[in-house]
């Protein structure tokens, strides 16, 4: 009998350090693509833990619970499986199609602002707000999680050219830093 064995997307567990930025995989746990059927946002709000996210906005539930916006009338429930929508919601598991990381520590603007069209700095994206855009040419959710840390969302087939852009502009950056001081 065959014996399946998960993988991570990245293909080994990513943590590492680059100068003063911190690389990790995001745990998403279960993650489903909620769409509430037209006339069911307000029930499919009350249904969900923490409620469904308003647009750009991304909302955290009891434990691990997270709804992130992902485009008009879609949210990606993730950390715990979405039940009691039958009727109210089109369902999508994306818990194998999607890879995360995170990213942490003081250069991480500087490093997306080499990837990312939209402005990542603090006062313009707080925490609790995210952003459907692209990572380079990287489709892809990036969501503020706190003032020094961002996680990135993309689909799992685009995983390692992710961490390779990421990489690579950190190197940049920490290099830059490096001459400068």
């Amino acid at each position: 009998m065959a014996r399946l064995i998960a993988n991570s997307a990245f293909g080994e567990s990513v943590s590492s350090q680059i100068g003063d930025l911190r690389l990790e995989e995001v745990s998403l746990g279960p993650a489903t693509l909620v769409a509430p059927f037209r006339g069911q946002e307000a029930a499919v709000a009350a249904a969900l833990p923490g409620g469904f996210p308003a647009p750009g906005q991304a909302l955290s539930g009891p434990g691990a619970a997270r709804a992130i916006w992902m485009g008009p009338g879609r949210a990606l429930v993730c950390g715990v499986a979405v039940a009691g929508l039958d009727g109210l919601a089109a369902l999508v598991d994306q818990s194998d199609g999607t890879a995360g990381l995170h990213l942490s520590g003081a250069p991480v603007v500087d490093v997306l602002a080499r990837l990312v069209p939209i402005d990542l700095r603090l006062a313009a994206f707080p925490p609790g707000h995210t952003a459907r855009t692209l990572v380079n040419h990287i489709p892809a959710s990036v969501t503020r999680v706190g003032p020094q840390e961002i996680e990135i969302l993309a689909p799992r087939s685009m995983a390692m050219t992710l961490l390779h852009e990421v990489t690579e502009a950190a190197q940049h950056v920490a290099a830059r830093a490096a001459t400068a001081g």
